[in-house]
């Protein structure tokens, strides 16, 4: 199983994040961006599915800067407090938080990304200003940021449900 560990993002702050490594040698590393609940059961899980195929895996706390240990359920009320921290958080900073996840990870071999929500539209914008390859599941945000050019290659899924 997995546990916390801290990263340091480029302005300096402390940033929480789940590492699952695999068992043996990692064929590569992912940091994995959360949806708009925090690095919840759900994320963790899915961090350690990951670490299961093999790769060595960070999932940084995105919302600690602004409310220490967030970890919501799928409420109304938990969907409304996280928009919030995404609109305070801001696209710059929480892309920051990915880079000091993937500079953690860079001896692990090839780092991509893959993002839920939220996190889809964080991916995506790893893939354009990073250059780490991406996989964005239903980017909730990622309209805006369309005419941006990708530095890696990203991968999108949607699905009808």
């Amino acid at each position: 199983m997995g546990q916390m560990i801290e990263l340091t993002a480029q302005d300096g702050a402390r940033i929480p994040a789940w590492v699952a490594q695999p068992e043996g040698t990692p064929r590569g590393a992912v940091v994995v961006a959360q949806e708009i609940f925090g690095v919840n059961a759900h994320i963790r899980s899915v961090a350690e599915q990951y670490a299961g195929a093999g790769y060595a895996v960070l999932a940084p706390a995105f919302f600690d800067p602004l409310l220490p240990s967030v970890e919501m359920d799928y409420s109304a009320e938990s969907v409304t407090e996280g928009k919030a921290l995404v609109d305070a958080l801001g696209v710059d900073r929480a892309v920051d938080i990915v880079h000091a996840a993937a500079q953690a990870l860079e001896g692990y071999g090839k780092v991509g990304t893959v993002g839920y929500c939220w996190g889809g539209t964080i991916a995506m914008l790893s893939a354009q200003r990073l250059g780490l390859p991406s996989s964005c599941y239903y980017g909730a945000r990622n309209v805006p940021f369309l005419d941006t050019p990708f530095k890696a290659p990203a991968i999108f899924h949607f699905g009808e449900l």
